[in-house]
């Protein structure tokens, strides 16, 4: 499982590796500030990760504070690998000493906020954004760059009006889950939320 592990990291890091990778990295995303329309919370997910043939699973905790945002992954005998702390516009990021110090964290903590901050809050910070965009689908919200679809977020038998909310007791009373999958890399992550508590 350790080597399967590290081949995803390879993966990650491969794709931040030119600037050509930057957007579909969501490097150049800015992101939403941590006190949102729907703050504040914190949840247990599991993540199964699926690349090409490869499948992988971690344990993620997400928390949403009013003055902080965090991310924290588990691997599958409950060590933290990485941790993403973001306030305001600062990250702060602790990987355990085996990982390469080049991991695009940030990536991990976009998809997080893309998937499940209300559409409001992303509405407010993409507004001054000429090629970002964040429009809604069938089931699922889906991002645009340059006119182009990157990533896309379905949540199964979930009503729009509720995906807007983002994440909370109306949408978990719809569904638990939801898939996130990128639309230019073969990369598709579910998400199972196993414990969601308002803070």
């Amino acid at each position: 499982m350790c080597k399967k592990w590290l081949v995803l990291l390879a993966i990650l890091i491969s794709l931040a590796g030119c600037s050509q990778m930057r957007v579909s990295t969501l490097e150049t995303l800015p992101l939403p500030a941590d006190q949102g329309g729907n703050c504040c919370w914190q949840v247990l997910q599991q993540l199964d990760i699926e690349y090409q043939a490869r499948h992988y699973q971690l344990t993620a905790a997400l928390a949403h504070a009013r003055d902080a945002t965090s991310l924290v992954l588990l691997d599958p005998l409950g060590r933290r690998v990485l941790s993403v702390s973001k306030k305001g516009e600062q990250l702060e990021i602790y990987k355990a000493p085996e990982l390469p110090q080049d991991l695009p964290a940030r990536f991990l903590l976009a998809s997080s906020l893309l998937a499940w901050w209300a559409q409001s809050d992303w509405q407010q910070v993409l507004a001054t954004q000429p090629h970002w965009r964040l429009q809604s689908v069938a089931e699922g919200r889906q991002l645009i760059y340059r006119r182009k679809p990157l990533l896309e977020i379905t949540y199964p038998g979930v009503p729009s009006h509720i995906i807007e909310q983002g994440l909370g007791q109306a949408l978990l009373g719809y569904s638990k889950q939801a898939r996130v999958k990128h639309l230019r890399l073969p990369l598709t992550i579910a998400v199972t939320n196993l414990q969601w508590t308002k803070t």
